[in-house]
């Protein structure tokens, strides 16, 4: 499967609309956008709807309440949700860090929270994570270092000039990446040498399971045993390598998360599906398993509800290129996360200037705005702030190639453990298929194709509207006598019981109408959907910029922010 973009521009000529979710809520804005078409012709097309993961969690949901309750437009039937694969990078990063962060301790010196130790890095709690590019560039400054020292075991040199120094052709450097995978990179390899303990590390779980399930306590013991203090952790199995696992892991985690960013850029959506495809185990693995279950509804469409020509559409879409250049490709949540970012935190006006008419006016002038800017910082010769310095990789890189080869992370070593209060990292690919394909209690591909069997039968219900308009049209003869109905008028008794309704004991039927807006009913399921899912905040400039990899090392006096967005200058003058 191959689905390649092209980098084109297009010359929009017709009027440009502000951006609307300041003010507008989407249902509203939806029918409120002058298409050019009537109430019963939007049936006749497919409208898609791009956003966030979470703008596309309550569009779904409406989705779900309006089927088999609406009619016409008003049912989506035409709706077709595009899902936000800048979001789906946030919560891989997310799950990345949480799962690979360990211990800051030389015993486990392949760990995240070793790394950001080494490189004197402001220290990282679990519980508040920084911001997105913060804990983005540590994973990509960890696997930077990993590889180039793996690269150095491989080929038998010292230091990268040594390697530098003996030109070797592209045939022996793309042997060297693969001798880094198979051996550095293996998951098999990490599970051969995790067997010889995994059956005496489960026997102790699995009698305290049982002890747990035999012994019914009584109420005082119970809450005696419950105040005793916390059992210390057992100390771990001398057996296999579980430094050498955990940074092997990492490094198979961590390049998917680099092969995402590269595919995206270069345009190719058939690779980010199989991507996709491995992510969303990933995602039930590392804990995420709202975004798992959103990965479930793409895959699935692809393969069984899009048709071709839509998958087509979909596929070539779902990613913008605002330069128009080879290799810049973007997704398009990140396109407006960008855009909110700049209207929201840059281009705002104060006091009484700051409206919602100044945000509809400055949102469409964003692009021009920092072109502008950065002419004019190329015109002076002078870039103010120090926010656009160029990073320093190479005193950061060398420190943590340093490190690994101190503790002989890539080394493997039998019996070599961690700290009894650290946990080994598990392959979050593997598990993830596990918990996929069998759960615990109860099997999540069998519950999603229940809910998608339902969903089916209630999309060929037809709506009690569509049968009034049916009782309306229909022509009744009409009765040779003219008989009067007569009127109530007198107030029906409440019954025996004293309750005014007789039917109090039955279930109330969900509200259908419109006579409230549906986005602001929250759907109970939708509500846990990202109440316990906290994302990485994106709270600067480098959390929503367009080129988050392009950092030139060579030349300081480039601008790092140079090839960001937008097309030349030329157009300026």
């Amino acid at each position: 499967m191959k689905y390649l973009l092209k980098a084109h521009r297009f010359n929009y000529e017709k009027v440009l609309w502000s951006l609307p979710t300041f003010y507008e809520k989407n249902i509203a804005l939806i029918r409120k956008k002058d298409t050019g078409h009537t109430y019963e012709s939007h049936l006749w097309y497919v409208k898609i709807i791009a956003g966030d993961q979470l703008t596309i969690a309550r569009q779904r949901s409406i989705l779900n309440v309006r089927v088999g309750h609406e009619s016409g437009a008003d049912a989506w039937k035409h709706i077709v949700l595009m899902p936000g694969l800048f979001h789906a990078k946030i919560a891989d990063c997310h799950g990345l860090l949480q799962v690979h962060f360990g211990k800051s301790s030389t015993r486990s010196p392949g760990s995240l929270a070793f790394h950001n130790t080494c490189l004197n890095q402001i220290p990282i709690v679990l519980t508040s994570l920084p911001s997105f590019h913060v804990c983005r560039d540590l994973s990509m400054v960890s696997l930077y270092a990993c590889i180039l020292h793996c690269l150095l075991l491989v080929s038998g040199t010292s230091t990268l000039e040594e390697y530098i120094s003996k030109k070797l052709t592209w045939e022996a450097m793309c042997i060297h990446a693969h001798k880094i995978l198979e051996t550095y990179a293996n998951a098999d390899r990490v599970q051969e040498l995790q067997e010889p303990r995994i059956v005496k590390e489960r026997k102790p779980d699995a009698e305290k399971k049982a002890e747990k399930k035999s012994d019914i306590l009584p109420k005082s013991e119970a809450t005696a045993q419950s105040k005793k203090p916390q059992e210390v952790p057992l100390p771990h199995i001398p057996k296999g390598d579980m430094v050498f696992e955990n940074a092997s892991l990492f490094m198979c985690d961590a390049l998917l998360t680099r092969l995402f960013s590269d595919t995206i850029k270069s345009g190719d959506s058939g690779l980010i599906i199989l991507v996709l495809k491995l992510w969303s185990f990933a995602y039930w693995g590392s804990g995420w398993l709202k975004y798992a279950h959103k990965m479930l509804h793409l895959l699935h469409n692809l393969v069984n509800v899009w048709t071709s020509q839509l998958r087509k559409i979909i596929v070539q879409n779902w990613l913008l290129n605002p330069t128009g250049k080879a290799n810049t490709f973007v997704e398009i949540d990140l396109v407006q996360e960008h855009l909110n970012f700049w209207i929201k935190k840059v281009y705002k006006a104060d006091s009484d200037g700051h409206s919602w008419d100044w945000l509809s006016l400055v949102s469409l002038c964003i692009d021009v705005l920092r072109r502008v800017a950065k002419k004019i910082h190329s015109e002076l010769g002078s870039q103010l702030g120090s926010k656009h310095t160029i990073p320093d990789l190479h005193k950061d890189i060398q420190t943590l190639m340093d490190a690994l080869n101190e503790h002989e992370v890539y080394v493997v070593k039998d019996g070599r453990v961690l700290d009894a209060n650290d946990t080994p990292v598990p392959n979050v690919i593997s598990t993830g298929l596990v918990a996929l394909a069998h759960g615990n209690a109860t099997n999540p591909l069998a519950e999603f194709n229940a809910q998608y069997d339902s969903l089916c039968e209630r999309r060929k219900l037809v709506p009690i509207s569509n049968l009034c308009l049916i009782s309306a049209n229909t022509h009744h003869p009409e009765s040779s006598t003219a008989v009067p109905i007569p009127v109530i008028t007198e107030q029906i008794p409440a019954n025996e019981t004293g309750s005014e309704d007789e039917y109090e004991g039955l279930p109330q039927l969900a509200i259908t109408s419109d006579s409230e807006d549906e986005e602001d009913r929250e759907d109970p399921y939708d509500k846990d959907l990202f109440a316990d899912s906290p994302t990485l905040t994106r709270l600067e400039e480098e959390d929503v910029a367009l080129e988050m990899d392009d950092l030139v090392l060579d030349d300081p006096g480039m601008d790092w922010d140079s090839n960001e967005q937008g097309d030349s200058d030329e157009d300026l003058d």
